[in-house]
């Protein structure tokens, strides 16, 4: 009996097909204490990128002054903001890892306020149908 193989291109756009077709919420990590149920949370680098984060953290209900700081090589800060008079950060730490850590600049803030809310608003978005796509490629 002759088999017909089907072109490996084609296996690659039917992932990329159910990927956008099952588009998922992003994942999020979420880091407590006993004081707090969400002092910060991190996302995957695979699902959404720093600039994504800062617009998502704009339209945030009692986030103020997001910014974006000019980089340098040395620094891991992607975006700084402020929530309940509190300053947080987004960072890649060792400016390589796979997932995005948003919380207080302060360790000693870690304590104090509850960003749940915040962690929430990127749990129920869509990740990045490309992202996800990688993602389910590259594990």
């Amino acid at each position: 009996m002759l088999t017909v193989q089907e072109p490996p291109h084609l296996a690659l756009t039917q992932v990329l097909v159910d990927v956008v077709r099952d588009q998922t919420d992003m994942t999020t990590h979420r880091l407590a204490n006993e004081k707090v149920p969400v002092f910060a949370f991190e996302v995957s680098v695979l699902e959404i990128g720093h600039r994504r984060i800062a617009r998502m953290l704009e339209d945030t209900p009692g986030v103020s002054n997001v910014s974006i700081p000019r980089t340098s090589s040395s620094s891991d800060v992607l975006v700084k903001f402020t929530y309940q008079n509190t300053d947080f950060i987004v960072c890649e730490p060792f400016g390589d890892n796979s997932r995005y850590w948003i919380g207080p600049v302060a360790e000693a803030d870690t304590s104090m306020v509850d960003i749940s809310c915040i962690e929430q608003v990127f749990a129920n978005s869509p990740a990045n149908p490309l992202r996800s796509f990688l993602a389910k490629i590259f594990g």
